[in-house]
């Protein structure tokens, strides 16, 4: 029995203790303030200081009454979507139709020469005499003979041997700017290269502007070469008026001046 008594009153003894350890303050420390802020007013009334429930006290804590009574309302709506200020703006125009006109080009345009062609030959048979060759070739003997190297009285010839006669009547073409072999040749109906070979040349040889050009055996004229394209048109932008000269004022009249101070005066 006096060992329970005993127990109880030690329980007792450590609830005062730490009841008074709770409810304790050293002079000249600051008592604990809290971390919020704390309404002070006329109407704040200081809530009593609470202290550590004792051991065995049963009595709930008072429940926390709002200073202030609770309103409730509904949101606010929220704002409507703006438009971005790019989306004021109406789209760009779309670039405008590109316009074309037709044009008609005419190429090889050059005139048509009388020229010396390439020399007329004469292969020699069995019988011939240098006089009878020089009348087929309407030429002289004498001509015919210095055209060949031959010499004079006796004239030797030998059947098989080709002879070099005058040169032949042909026509010429005379090249203008901006033409081709091939466009030459479409016009007087041949090939490009049989232009080429009647002049020594070949077909990748430069042209130039009042070049001739001797023109093959067969060919036919038919006239420029004429041709149509569609081309874009090109508009320059209209040119901004030029400012008006601007009136130059006319030269202020010089001011007189007054007669300098201690200067003599006739």
């Amino acid at each position: 029995m006096t060992h329970i008594l005993n127990r109880t009153a030690l329980v007792l003894l450590a609830g005062s203790v730490l009841a008074a350890c709770s409810t304790y303050q050293n002079e000249g420390v600051e008592p604990v303030r809290p971390n919020f802020p704390v309404r002070q007013g006329p109407d704040a009334q200081t809530p009593p200081a609470q202290t550590a429930p004792m051991p065995g006290d049963t009595t709930p804590p008072p429940s926390a009454q709002p200073t202030s009574p609770v309103e409730s309302r509904p949101l606010d709506p929220l704002p409507s979507a703006q438009p971005r200020p790019g989306d004021s703006y109406p789209p760009p125009p779309p670039p405008p139709a590109q316009e074309y006109e037709t044009v008609t080009r005419t190429s090889a345009t050059g005139q048509v020469v009388d020229a010396d062609g390439p020399p007329q030959t004469y292969t020699v048979v069995a019988g011939d005499s240098l006089y009878g060759i020089a009348r087929k070739l309407e030429t002289s003997v004498t001509q015919l003979a210095q055209d060949n190297n031959l010499s004079a009285p006796n004239y030797v010839i030998q059947p098989g041997q080709t002879l070099k006669g005058p040169s032949s009547a042909t026509k010429a073409y005379v090249v203008t700017s901006g033409d081709t072999l091939y466009a030459i040749a479409r016009r007087f109906n041949v090939q490009a290269q049989a232009i080429a070979d009647a002049n020594s040349m070949q077909i990748a040889d430069v042209i130039r502007p009042g070049q001739r050009l001797l023109l093959p055996t067969g060919f036919r004229d038919t006239g420029p070469i004429t041709s149509t394209v569609r081309v874009p048109v090109t508009r320059s932008a209209p040119a901004s008026p030029s400012p008006s000269p601007a009136a130059t004022p006319a030269p202020a009249a010089p001011r007189p001046t007054a007669p300098e101070i201690g200067r003599a005066h006739v």
